[in-house]
């Protein structure tokens, strides 16, 4: 199997496991037995048939016994992707708790701003250049410092990463035929960034709106709002729940060639550590059985009184300015992020 190359949304381990039933499948039928040699590896229209039909026996069948653990964690990574100047910058930072035994998933995003230190070095940074360093200095395991920093963070063990590179989101909603958002707030943006540093305005009001793919990738990323990243953290999980919508409403059968074409994105654009084949079939029947009402939705955030991080400015080493944000005890102290992440997972 080609190795997955880069994951934004919660919602995209339901692909993930597509994904995986689909290799499953054309694997079966390349090597299944057959009434004679010349037809062993014919792909016709009857063929795809057959894989459809095995496609959606596997993932509406009983999960074989297989008991998940209590609890699952996932970190999933957003990144601009080639053709960026930083296409390894991680804007896109959620932490995704599943526990299968009570059928609920929790999603909490991270600031892309929080100053970590790196690794076990005396050195800090953002958190969303820390899979670009880990890339640099080791390419077969980029992700290593920020799951560390993420552990660190949040004190909960991660099983699981994602990364997906953004424009592989724009055509992945186009295959998809658009997407339904809940715009939680009107966004305004007179100066959205364009080609050879332009700019636009980008503009969607509050309520439920249709979003192409171009449009979707303006709403993940403008940063144009009273509360900047922390809103955009808001804009990120309003397209995790759309899209969540969106693929489970998917039929095996007869938007099969849709399938295709948005695993021939993921193909190219997602990289993981799980073991695809042996592992999401369990993990797509568990999540695309929660309700609506067992998916809890956490920002970590600065936007209230309330708020378990702050924003700060730093000089760097080369003299510029930088705005941070840390925990409100202080850097490194994130005794409140973890109580509040646990007492989220344990009351509700």
């Amino acid at each position: 199997m080609k190795k997955l190359v880069k994951i934004i949304l919660i919602s995209m381990i339901a692909l993930i496991a597509i994904f995986a039933m689909t290799k499953i499948a054309i694997s079966y039928i390349d090597h299944a037995p057959t009434s004679s040699p010349e037809n062993a590896h014919t792909f016709t229209v009857k063929k795809r048939g057959a894989i459809s039909t095995i496609l959606l026996t596997t993932l509406n069948s009983s999960p074989d016994q297989e008991i998940l653990p209590e609890k699952i964690n996932f970190l999933i990574l957003g990144n601009p992707g080639e053709g960026n100047n930083a296409p390894n910058l991680t804007d896109t930072i959620i932490l995704a708790s599943l526990k299968p035994q009570d059928g609920k998933l929790f999603v909490f995003s991270i600031p892309r701003d929080l100053y970590v230190r790196i690794g076990d070095s005396q050195n800090f940074a953002k958190i969303n250049s820390l899979y670009e360093l880990g890339n640099n200095h080791s390419p077969q395991s980029p992700a290593n410092h920020i799951i560390k920093s993420v552990e660190k963070i949040s004190n909960e063990k991660i099983n699981y990463f994602f990364t997906i590179d953004l424009p592989a989101i724009k055509k992945i909603v186009d295959d998809l035929n658009g997407l339904n958002v809940n715009v939680s707030q009107t966004v305004n943006d007179p100066k959205f960034p364009t080609a050879n540093n332009g700019h636009e305005r980008f503009h969607v009001e509050k309520g439920w709106r249709y979003f192409d793919g171009e449009t979707t990738l303006k709403y993940l990323r403008t940063r144009h709002s009273l509360n900047g990243d922390f809103d955009r953290m808001q804009r990120q999980q309003d397209i995790v729940e759309a899209f969540r919508k969106k693929i489970f409403g998917l039929n095996i059968i007869w938007d099969f060639p849709k399938i295709l074409r948005i695993l021939s994105e993921l193909d190219n654009h997602i990289a993981t550590n799980m073991d695809i084949t042996a592992e999401a079939k369990p993990l797509y029947k568990t999540i695309k059985n929660i309700p609506q009402e067992n998916l809890i939705y956490r920002v970590i955030d600065a936007s209230n009184g309330n708020s378990l991080v702050t924003t700060t400015n730093i000089q760097l080493a080369n003299g510029v300015t930088a705005s941070i944000v840390q925990p409100k005890g202080g850097l490194e102290n994130y005794g409140e992020i973890q109580e509040f992440i646990n007492n989220t997972l344990q009351k509700n």
